[in-house]
């Protein structure tokens, strides 16, 4: 489990979630810089909130003695699921100014899932497939 919430923090701090290239140049974004961001430009006003959050949800287990408190362990899917949201609202975005203006780009190759992203979706997942196991499976006596 510490395992899992050391690759969750590494991967939201240190690479880059999400990659955007546009004519040539690319630039990675990390999932803390996209909770940063305001949401005229793709950002989510919710994700910083959440991603503290679920940074604070290992402690629960820890100081409350009862199997619902294992499933504080979702809370890190919670920042991923706003962010695949902020994602694909941004890629429909990009895909109707392109169609104003007319271009015939892909905007599908322009959003691309960085190290970061990857990380996170695992570390998340797993902690969530964690904690539902200590919560739901009765306890070895």
């Amino acid at each position: 489990m510490l395992a899992l919430y050391a690759v969750y923090i590494i991967s939201t701090f240190a690479f880059d979630c999400v990659s955007i290239k546009m004519m040539g140049a690319s630039t990675g974004v990390t999932l803390w810089n996209i909770s940063d961001m305001p949401i005229s430009v793709g950002g989510s006003s919710g994700i910083g909130f959440f991603l503290i959050l679920a940074f604070l949800s290992i402690v629960v287990p820890v100081i409350w003695p009862d199997k619902r408190a294992w499933l504080a362990l979702l809370l890190p899917l919670v920042p991923l699921l706003q962010l695949v949201y902020t994602v694909t609202s941004a890629m429909s975005q990009v895909k109707s100014q392109m169609a104003m203006v007319g271009g015939n780009i892909s905007v599908s190759n322009m959003f691309s899932i960085g190290l970061g992203g990857y990380g996170v979706g695992i570390a998340a997942i797993g902690l969530a497939i964690y904690g539902l196991k200590r919560a739901l499976l009765p306890s070895a006596a």
